[in-house]
C-alpha cells in the first residue's frame, strides 16, 4: 500500500484531518511534505499513532458479536448498544494498561540516561581539570614570556642610548 494523503489518513484512522495534522505538526507522526504542499502519510505510521482506530478494528468487533454468539442481523437496538459499551470498555482497558505500563518503560529506559548523564559529569569533570591544567602551564610560559620580552626590551633601550650620537646625548 502507497502512501495516504491527509484526507485519506484521516479516513482510514477515523478520525479528522486537524486531528492527523496536529500530530504531524507536534512530531508525533511523521509525514512527507509533496509537491503540491499536501502530506504523504505512511500507513504503518499511521496505524502507529492512531493505534486504538486500526480498520482491523471492526473485524474484531465482528468476532466478538459472534462470540457472544450473535450475528449482526439478530441483534436488538438494545443488545447493539450493549456490545457497542463492552466493545468500547474493553479498548478503553487495553488502552488504559497500555498507558500504565509507560511510566515502568519510561523509568526503565530513564535509568541509562542517568548512568550516562553520570559518567558525562565524571568526564567533564577530569576534562575541566586537564583544562585548569593546560590553563596554568600556558600562563607560565606566557609570564616567562612577558619577562624575557621585558629584559630584551631594557637591553634594546640601553643599546639604542649608546648608539645615539655624543651631541643627541647632551641636548636630550
Amino acid at each position: 500500500m502507497g502512501s495516504l494523503s491527509l484526507e485519506e489518513a484521516a479516513e482510514k484512522a477515523r478520525t479528522s484531518k486537524v486531528d492527523i495534522w496536529r500530530a504531524i505538526r507536534e512530531g508525533r507522526l511523521s509525514a512527507q511534505r509533496t509537491d503540491d504542499g499536501g502530506f504523504a502519510i505512511d500507513p504503518g505510521e499511521l496505524f502507529r499513532v492512531f493505534e486504538t482506530q486500526r480498520p482491523e478494528q471492526p473485524a474484531m468487533e465482528q468476532d466478538a458479536t459472534e462470540a457472544l454468539g450473535q450475528s449482526e442481523t439478530s441483534v436488538t437496538p438494545e443488545t447493539a448498544e450493549t456490545s457497542e459499551i463492552d466493545l468500547a470498555f474493553a479498548a478503553l482497558g487495553a488502552e488504559l494498561k497500555g498507558l500504565l505500563g509507560l511510566p515502568v518503560e519510561k523509568r526503565a529506559n530513564t535509568e541509562p540516561h542517568e548512568h550516562d548523564a553520570e559518567r558525562q559529569r565524571a568526564d567533564l569533570t577530569e576534562r575541566n581539570v586537564q583544562l585548569a591544567a593546560e590553563l596554568a602551564a600556558v600562563r607560565a610560559t606566557a609570564e616567562k614570556a612577558i619577562a624575557e620580552y621585558a629584559s630584551v626590551a631594557e637591553r634594546l633601550a640601553a643599546i639604542a642610548e649608546a648608539r645615539r650620537p655624543w651631541w643627541r646625548r647632551l641636548v636630550g
